[in-house]
């Protein structure tokens, strides 16, 4: 997590890096499968917008 909000701090976006996973290979995609079952067990905290969408992607993966 220190990583991913490394790369919102550059980028000057919240969640920024899920864009960058979802537009590219900036971010790989198994950071946001390793993020969103850290939702799961509750391990990881994220606002709530952010964790549904978070969830919604790793039940219907997709990119641009």
């Amino acid at each position: 997590m220190d990583r991913i909000e490394a790369v919102d701090r550059e980028v000057g976006l919240p969640f920024g890096w899920f864009f960058l996973m979802t537009h590219g290979h900036w971010v790989d995609p198994e950071i946001g499968v390793a993020i969103a079952q850290g939702l799961k067990a509750e391990r990881v905290c994220l606002p709530d917008p952010d964790a549904r969408v978070l969830l919604r992607w790793v039940d219907r993966a997709y990119g641009f």
